[in-house]
This record gives C-alpha cells, sequence and structure tokens, in this order.
C-alpha cells in the first residue's frame, strides 16, 4: 500500500499524513504550537477603522503597538478590504440645472435649422471615463 501512494503523490505532506496515520494518530488537528498566543483583540481595530477609515496600516499599527503585518491579518479577519472613496452629487444645483436647461435648449434648436441629430450614430457600448486624479484610499 506505501508504494500505491508513493507512486500516486510523491511529495512530503503525504508522506508526513502516512507516517503520522500509520502511528496511530488518527486525528487531523496539527501539534500544538509553539510561541506566545496572540494577545491582540480585532475590537480596538475595529474601532479605530471606523473612527477614521483614511488611515493606513502603518498608522494603525503605530497607533496600536503591534505590526503593520498583524494589521493587515486583522483586517482580512474582519472583512475589511481598501475601498476608493468617492462623491456622488445626489442633487444638481441651481446654477446646473440652468445650464444644463441651456444646452439642451441651445441643441434644440440648432437641430432644427441643421439637423445634426441625424448624423450621430449610438450603439449599445459601455463607455468609462479614464480619472486620472488622486484619491484617498479608506477601509
Amino acid at each position: 500500500m506505501q508504494r500505491l501512494v508513493q507512486a500516486v503523490s510523491p511529495n512530503r505532506q503525504r508522506d508526513y499524513w502516512f507516517r503520522r496515520f500509520a502511528s496511530g494518530c488518527e486525528s487531523l488537528e496539527g501539534p500544538p504550537r509553539t510561541g506566545r498566543p496572540s494577545s491582540f483583540g480585532n475590537q480596538a481595530l475595529k474601532e479605530l477603522v471606523e473612527s477614521d477609515p483614511t488611515q493606513t496600516q502603518d498608522e494603525m499599527a503605530l497607533k496600536l503597538g503591534v505590526s503593520q503585518q498583524t494589521i493587515c491579518t486583522h483586517l482580512k479577519q474582519l472583512g475589511k478590504v481598501k475601498k476608493l472613496d468617492k462623491c456622488v452629487p445626489h442633487e444638481m444645483s441651481e446654477k446646473q440645472i440652468f445650464r444644463r436647461l441651456e444646452v439642451c435648449s441651445s441643441l434644440l434648436s440648432r437641430n432644427e435649422t441643421d439637423s445634426f441629430f441625424d448624423q450621430v450614430v449610438t450603439v449599445d457600448e459601455k463607455w468609462v471615463l479614464y480619472d486620472n486624479r488622486r484619491r484617498s484610499w479608506q477601509w
């Protein structure tokens, strides 16, 4: 049987589990780990992120006295992902409404004399605006 297992998947992980099961240990849990257990709680990080979502991982690490990698690990555990902050206007100002009215009226009056709408071609495509402004990230 050992030769069959070696022929199918030749690697160290397979050998480790084969020896482990052959010795009578049937648990899938690994041996107890050495080292200090984690004393960092997610609640402090969650409160810090909610107080200011625009801060960087390095800034959070300095405030909490842990490494940047610890912050990264715990942010993943909290389900936080880095997103771009964006402003979406919900209402137009009076000036914007007036400007829109001017442009539409101008285009309609131009179409009466020039009939340029007949030359406009539209298709069902999605246009993507390339905007290279630098915006801040947030969690």
